[in-house]
């Protein structure tokens, strides 16, 4: 499978190092959007309350699925708002 790389000029270990950078980049951009939502629910405790409130309701004492995320919209709209309002990364060059 190599083959095609190695042919290009591309070492088998300087893909793998350019797949683990790629990694971490990709890694610290989902923290920081984590981050940045928990510092949202942390100064906001009315959204975090009706937030905790739908997902109490709906989820109950088992642990939630990924197929419960179209069953509460609140927490989409949450989640959506956050990635909307304080992206980690640049969405244009202007």
């Amino acid at each position: 499978p190599w083959g095609h790389c190695t042919a290009l000029g591309v070492k088998r270990y300087e893909l793998s190092s350019r797949y683990r950078c790629a990694w971490l980049i990709y890694s610290i951009k989902t923290f920081a959007t984590v981050l940045v939502f928990l510092i949202c629910m942390a100064l906001n405790p009315k959204v975090q309350a009706k937030a905790q409130a739908e997902v109490d309701a709906y989820i109950g004492d088992r642990l939630p699925l990924v197929t419960d995320k179209g069953e509460m919209q609140y927490v989409e709209a949450c989640i959506k708002e956050t990635m909307r309002w304080n992206p980690v990364v640049p969405l244009s060059e202007t």
